[in-house]
């Protein structure tokens, strides 16, 4: 509980400031921090968990990767720091787009639940192993999610936004990308539907 608010002080740094780099077209920097967060929470997670350390070595993982990653960004920002936390103009912009928490909110909150319940139903009705096999199926089948759907995600929100404010229609362009996802998304699912069976022991012991 104590490493709670440090966990959220960077993701929601992280988030800020990816943000950010997206909205200044900076699409290869934003995806390099993305893969940093991943490789380091990772690689940090294995290691301190062959010195013996469980639980913990976990929220130490997780911890170290948020922590690199907003390092990351904030070496980056060095050009674009006074822009960034101009007051005046900060306090112009949260007014402009007040609303936008408002809907936002509720869906992340919703989106999050949905996401972190199975581990509590499955830790309430069955044993701690069998939410450790469901985390690692979880990690492996979110790989996709979290480095090809966020990154298109961001560069989405971007264009659909110059959209708008060129009053154009979006309808060809989602339809579009539905299909792009759809063809990636689909070849990796359908395999893993398929096989993953023999897949999972085969990969992870």
């Amino acid at each position: 509980l104590f490493f709670i608010p440090l966990g959220m002080i960077f993701l929601g740094s992280i988030t800020i400031y990816n943000s950010w780099f997206v909205d200044q077209k900076e699409y290869k920097l934003a995806s390099n921090n993305r893969v940093i967060l991943s490789g380091v929470t990772a690689i940090v997670q294995i290691a301190v968990g062959f010195w013996g350390f469980t639980s913990s070595g976990l929220l130490v993982g997780y911890l170290a990767g948020r922590g690199i990653s907003f390092l990351h960004f904030v070496i980056h920002l060095k050009n674009s720091f006074k822009r960034i936390f101009d007051f005046n103009n900060l306090k112009t912009v949260v007014n402009k787009f007040q609303k936008y928490p408002k809907y936002v909110t509720p869906t992340l909150l919703i989106d999050r639940i949905s996401i972190e319940a199975p581990f509590f139903l499955i830790a309430y009705y069955f044993i701690s192993s069998d939410v450790g096999f469901y985390a690692i199926a979880y990690r492996a089948l979110s790989v996709p999610l979290s480095f090809i759907g966020v990154a298109l995600g961001q560069i989405l929100f971007k264009n659909f936004s110059l959209l708008i404010q060129r009053s154009k229609p979006m309808l060809d362009t989602l339809t579009k990308n539905w299909l792009i996802l759809a063809l990636i998304g689909g070849i990796p699912t359908n395999f893993i539907a398929f096989f993953g069976e023999l897949l999972f022991p085969f990969v992870f012991g």
